[in-house]
């Protein structure tokens, strides 16, 4: 009898040992990706910036450097269901989460370029969650801005390469007359 007790006692433990290890154990994360996109422009135009968070994401927390001597930022939109961006100067932070089934968030940041030369908007990643509620591992690719001199107006005004096709001019062009 007390043998019998001993192997009905050992099998539960087996038994319950198993079932929670099965329970707690950890479960695998999703991976998700943060892409910038590469822009260009001319000194004082304001560019538009997409920053994709693809994968199986229901939450994002991104934090995003650029360096505020060649941008300033302007506005911001988003396909997240709730979105957040706080602007610190030198660096954003985008906090978004998606409830109604979408998976991958897209959010376009507008910046006014200040300067000529080129400078990068870098991603690092604060944290990501899933869809299934785990952490999931993530990578991120910064993107890079060139910013150059607006074209100079040609000192020429004389218009002396003009012609109309077909026709003539009457009377004669002349760079005098206003």
């Amino acid at each position: 009898m007390l043998k019998m007790a001993k192997k009905i006692l050992i099998t539960t433990v087996l038994v319950c040992s198993i079932i929670t290890t099965c329970l707690v154990a950890p479960a695998f994360a999703g991976s998700a990706s943060v892409y910038i996109s590469s822009s260009s422009a001319v000194v004082g135009d304001n560019i538009s910036v997409s920053v994709s968070i693809t994968g199986n994401v229901a939450y994002y927390d991104v934090t995003l450097s650029y360096d505020s001597s060649y941008l300033k930022y302007a506005s911001s939109s988003s396909t997240s269901d709730f979105f957040n961006l706080t602007d610190y100067g030198s660096g954003m932070r985008l906090i978004g989460n998606c409830n109604s089934g979408e998976t991958n968030h897209y959010c376009t940041i507008t910046f006014q370029t200040l300067s000529t030369g080129t400078t990068t908007i870098s991603p690092t990643v604060n944290e990501i969650v899933s869809a299934d509620k785990t952490v999931a591992t993530s990578g991120a690719s910064a993107g890079s801005v060139t910013i150059s001199s607006p074209p100079t107006a040609s000192s020429d005004a004389d218009l002396v390469d003009m012609s109309i096709s077909p026709g003539s001019l009457s009377p004669s062009f002349s760079s005098g007359t206003t």
